[in-house]
């Protein structure tokens, strides 16, 4: 026997499942779950996004813009959730998935220039990227699978940042060694978040539940790139300690 579907709360009755298709929290709404849930879920994700944009400044601004665009556009999209989960919230969903795939390029080629020696990091970054928009715009072009021009773009952004993905799995397998140990934490999320996504994409041909777990490899992502700042604070207050520790022979004195 099949198993009966939970009624929707009233809150969210009216929501179709195509508002939103990589969204937890409406997933989480759509299975009928408490309002108080389908927030929190929403507050946590907004707290990664701050925290990982906030860490990461320092040493990748796109990575910090890239999370704090998704910390701004939430807040759109929340409010678009509450006032037109119909009408509006798939509009401002796929501008931020837009957007998401735009810095995400971004993102990768400049991953991809750190594997490079200094003196050639920007022109590294900028031939990778043109190589990846090139291929994915053919893609675009010649593809069927995008019924309208919005789709279309979307599926080359998609497109440009599977192959960006093979780019930075072969640099990390080559020229790891360029990398810093913030930098290696870095390229990880990005490969967990582009990677994961291709393998559920996959997935998803045969099992159309599948897409319900698109969400773990983007929060997968953001507690990699928290991680790697945080490690690097510990190291540093280690090292720190160790250049305060008086030697042995003054500590004898002071006793």
């Amino acid at each position: 026997m099949a198993r009966a579907m939970r009624p929707k709360p009233a809150r969210f009755s009216s929501i179709q499942v195509w508002t939103a298709p990589d969204a937890f929290q409406v997933y989480l709404a759509l299975r009928g779950e408490s309002v108080i849930l389908v927030y929190l879920s929403w507050a946590a994700e907004f707290l990664l996004q701050l925290s990982g944009a906030a860490l990461n400044w320092k040493t990748s601004k796109l990575l910090s813009a890239l999370l704090g665009f998704l910390c701004l556009t939430d807040i759109v999209l929340f409010i678009f959730f509450q006032a037109s989960a119909n009408t509006l919230y798939p509009w401002a969903s796929w501008a931020q998935q837009t957007g998401r795939y735009l810095l995400l390029i971004f993102l990768a080629c400049e991953i991809i220039g750190m594997f490079l020696p200094e003196a050639d990091r920007k022109k590294g970054s900028i031939v990778a990227g043109f190589m990846a928009v090139g291929i994915a715009s053919m893609i675009t072009v010649f593809s069927s699978q995008g019924d309208t021009l919005k789709d279309k773009l979307l599926d080359g952004e998609i497109a440009a940042n599977m192959i960006l993905l093979a780019f930075v799995s072969l640099g990390w397998i080559s020229r790891a060694r360029y990398l810093s140990a913030h930098w290696k934490w870095i390229a990880a999320g990005f490969v967990t978040l582009v990677g994961w996504d291709l393998t559920v994409t996959i997935f998803w041909k045969f099992f159309w539940t599948a897409r319900q777990f698109y969400p773990l490899g983007t929060i997968a992502a953001y507690v990699v790139w928290i991680a790697a700042p945080l490690r690097g604070l510990s190291e540093f207050r280690a090292s720190l300690g160790k250049r305060l520790e008086l030697p042995k022979e003054v500590h004898s004195r002071i006793m």
